[in-house]
């Protein structure tokens, strides 16, 4: 399995968080199969899927709006003011952010509770540098793959970060507790896509703890955001055959 801080599933099982995975550039039209999928799985994961609630990691909270402007107060370049912010974000005197693999938070969930992994510290950064009126997006990280055996899953963790552009100069943001090995190459990655392995991150954690309704929900979701990242079908096809193996 995949995830980011992220995750991703293969059969044996695999299961993979959201970091990253390449996808094909070649969007097709997997509706049918989606619907398909949908129409066979148990009823209380179609109740689950259909009353999902909208997950926005990108939101901003009053609180952390108001966090970000008064970080920020003194006139500054851009530069500077996302070097301020970021301070903020990793300083004790700050929000004092602390790494947790398992916190796939929205921006609004990163500040609030001071921990997050990749992914909430890229939505957390991307989001307040946003609300200052700057630019940045984020990048996925593609490595040699990390494998950890969790809860009878193989899962691959992957990596995104963040690139701030200023005056046309990239400036990279990166929130992981271990080294990247050399030899990487990365590629920027589009909120929709982030969005979607927001949602992959989350499901894979419901469904090591077995709320398999949940963690259908949540992929059913990531597919129909972006139907064309492979390592989500993977954790859908994943959650099918152990519900086929109960």
């Amino acid at each position: 399995m995949n995830t980011i801080g992220n995750v991703m599933l293969f059969l044996i099982f695999v299961l993979a968080i959201t970091g990253c995975v390449a996808q094909s550039p070649t969007q097709r039209d997997n509706a049918e199969l989606r619907r398909t999928i949908y129409d066979a799985v148990p009823d209380d994961w179609r109740i689950a899927a259909d009353s999902a609630d909208e997950i926005s990691p990108l939101a901003v909270s009053p609180d952390l709006r108001q966090f970000i402007l008064s970080t920020v107060r003194r006139p500054a370049d851009d530069r500077e003011k996302m070097l301020t912010l970021t301070e903020a974000i990793l300083d004790s005197d700050g929000i004092g952010l602390v790494y947790d693999a398992d916190a796939t938070h929205t921006a609004s969930e990163a500040f609030q509770s001071g921990l997050a992994n990749c992914m909430g510290f890229s939505n957390l950064l991307v989001a307040s540098v946003r609300e200052l009126g700057l630019k940045a997006h984020f990048e996925l990280v593609l490595q040699s793959p990390r494998w950890d055996f969790i809860h009878g899953v193989l899962v691959e963790t992957l990596h995104v970060r963040v690139v701030g552009l200023v005056s046309g100069r990239r400036m990279v943001f990166d929130f992981y507790p271990l080294p990247i090995k050399s030899g990487y190459s990365t590629r920027p990655l589009t909120d929709i896509d982030a969005l979607a392995h927001h949602l992959n991150n989350l499901a894979v954690r419901y469904m090591q703890q077995g709320n398999s309704a949940r963690a259908y929900a949540l992929l059913h979701k990531a597919i129909e955001t972006s139907p064309s990242i492979a390592f989500v079908w993977s954790n859908l096809g994943v959650l099918l055959s152990r519900h086929q193996g109960e």
